[in-house]
């Protein structure tokens, strides 16, 4: 009897390793699909909040799925949080369009960070001359203003 795969762990959300390239575009598809049934549920209420449950129940969504897809829809600013576990959309889905769910549902929680150091090998060395040369031109620069 096969094991399922185990889950890997991305940031602080777990995901289950795709075994090839049709699966991630099966899920990559059913993402999507599920995101647009988010959103036809919170538009058939007519600008009311809905919870997760319901607009799991309603539209067949996995509570998993739904909570991360409104997750993504919230912090693309499609929808917002009306009270507790329950949202709405903050604008009508006419408005809305496919670039900008689609970006929303591929969206990263965890941007890659605005900086980021590098330690290790020829890595350290190249990263140590570059700040001196940063803090001398810095230096020079400060001196410069202070003379001229």
């Amino acid at each position: 009897m096969a094991h399922p795969p185990k889950p890997q762990w991305r940031g602080n959300q777990k995901s289950y390793p795709a075994k090839n390239i049709k699966e991630i575009q099966m899920n990559t598809q059913q993402t999507v699909q599920y995101a647009v049934m988010c959103l036809q549920a919170l538009d058939e209420n007519a600008g009311k909040p809905m919870s997760l449950q319901e607009i799991s129940q309603r539209q067949g969504v996995p509570m998993a799925e739904c909570q991360d897809i409104v997750r993504h829809l919230s912090e693309a600013g499609i929808v917002t949080l009306a009270g507790p576990g329950r949202v709405v959309l903050l604008r009508p889905v006419e408005e809305l369009t496919a670039l900008e769910i689609l970006e929303a549902v591929w969206s990263s929680s965890n941007p890659p960070p605005a900086f980021r150091m590098l330690v290790g090998g020829s890595r350290g060395a190249r990263l140590k001359t570059t700040l001196q040369i940063v803090a001398r031109a810095q230096s020079e620069s400060e001196s410069d203003s202070i003379n001229g």
